[in-house]
């Protein structure tokens, strides 16, 4: 599934906020696996499952900072702007895995939202450093403890140690590439 410049993916429209991530029968949100319908070889692929369950938290995300307009790419580079001063565009776009284009609009929409500012990068002219601005600031902040609750509730169906077996399972299957 594609995801627009927002980071919504493809006629996925955003979850109202409040609204429940677990789809009751009349919800569009996604079904995991809707019954009488045989997937075939997709329930026996570890990406198919992967990629069901991000779909599912994916819907969680975005109801959860609706009321920012948060989404998890959004999130992800205030994030990494907030902890790394001076980063260029270049980079932003290296470290979330996205084309230059992408991160262009990626910032554009955060800098509309007066969550970020573009200043001269020292050292080169011809190049920008990202920076929170105050409202960008106070926004991540907040957005931070919805993340947090968000998180928990995804998580509370395991338990810690499954958690923990979870996230060194997917850590395994994405390792970093090598130097």
């Amino acid at each position: 599934m594609s995801s627009d410049s927002s980071g919504t993916p493809a006629g996925m429209p955003p979850r109202a906020a409040g609204t429940a991530a677990t789809p009751k029968a009349a919800d569009s949100g996604f079904d995991p696996h809707v019954p009488d319908i045989d997937y075939g070889i997709l329930d026996s692929l570890i990406g198919h499952a992967i990629r069901r369950a991000q779909i599912r938290i994916y819907e969680d995300f975005v109801a959860s900072l609706a009321q920012w307009q948060i989404t998890p790419p959004r999130f992800s580079a205030l994030v990494i702007i907030s902890r790394n001063p001076k980063l260029k565009l270049t980079d932003l776009a290296h470290i979330l895995g996205i084309a230059r284009s992408g991160a262009v609009l990626l910032v554009d929409a955060l800098q509309e939202m007066n969550l970020v500012e573009r200043r001269p990068a020292p050292g080169d002219r011809r190049a920008y450093s990202l920076v929170l601005t105050p409202t960008g600031k106070r926004t991540l902040e907040a957005a931070k403890q919805a993340v947090v609750a968000h998180d928990a509730h995804v998580a509370s169906a395991l338990s810690e140690q499954e958690q923990a077996t979870l996230k060194s399972l997917l850590a395994r299957l994405a390792p970093p590439r090598p130097a």
